[in-house]
């Protein structure tokens, strides 16, 4: 005589790798038993998520600092392939930049303002593909002239508004001035003359009668650092 016990199961991923057994007895004989096991291999596309390396924060990241990503995945079968990206372009591997991509991680070493941007990652395999989440990298940084020098022709003894622009991160907290004459350089005290907002300065002077050349001389300074070299604008007689 044979008999049949049928059992169905709508599975999972997380019925993967687990055991499933059927225990068969009889009344008739109850120190008798028959069991038989099987382990289910199940299989299902990946989910990814992309980590920022142990003890990094994204928005505490300073220039020259190394910086990895891992894309973790859950997939069976494992993942064929996983690319990361930045924006929406794919990072390779480029040693002459310190871009390192590995199977499950992006290095990125003696990063710079350019690294600054979102992450993520995909992975795919048999079963489909998954988009991870994004990480931003805020990459720290002192401030940089947006232009080293610059050359405006100006009128004697008129009003003129000269601006020092720079990019950093964290926006600067101070800006100084100074200017460059014949008889030397004088430090600008900070006065109503002088309008800031995020990364620029912007000093009105008025000029003096008798100008030829001279040259205002912009600093500005963040939590990082202050511009190596100075903000140049040179105003010449018209």
């Amino acid at each position: 005589m044979v008999s049949e016990s049928h059992l169905s199961l709508t599975v999972t991923r997380d019925h993967h790798d687990s055991v499933l057994s059927c225990t068969a007895t009889n009344p008739n004989q109850p120190l008798y038993s028959l069991t038989n096991a099987s382990r289910l291999y199940v299989t299902y596309p990946p989910v990814a998520r992309l980590e920022l390396g142990r003890g990094l924060s994204a928005g505490d990241v300073n220039e020259g600092a190394d910086v990895y990503f891992t894309c973790a995945v859950d997939a069976v079968p494992p993942p064929s392939a996983v690319h990361f990206y930045k924006q929406d372009t794919e990072v390779v591997s480029d040693r002459a930049r310190g871009v390192l991509v590995t199977k499950d991680s992006l290095v990125l070493q003696r990063v710079t303002a350019a690294a600054s941007g979102e992450y993520s990652c995909r992975a795919d395999n048999t079963r489909g593909s998954d988009h991870s989440n994004r990480h931003a990298l805020h990459v720290k940084f002192a401030p940089r002239c947006r232009w080293e020098q610059k050359r405006l022709l100006v009128s004697s003894g008129a009003n003129v508004s000269v601006e020092c622009a720079v990019d950093a991160h964290p926006p600067p907290t101070r800006f100084s001035w100074s200017l460059n004459t014949s008889q030397g350089v004088t430090l600008l005290e900070p006065d109503a003359a002088v309008r800031t907002s995020g990364g620029v300065s912007t000093m009105t002077r008025t000029t003096p009668s008798d100008l030829l050349q001279e040259e205002l001389l912009c600093w500005a300074s963040n939590e990082i650092g202050t511009t190596s070299k100075p903000c140049v604008t040179q105003l010449v007689a018209a």
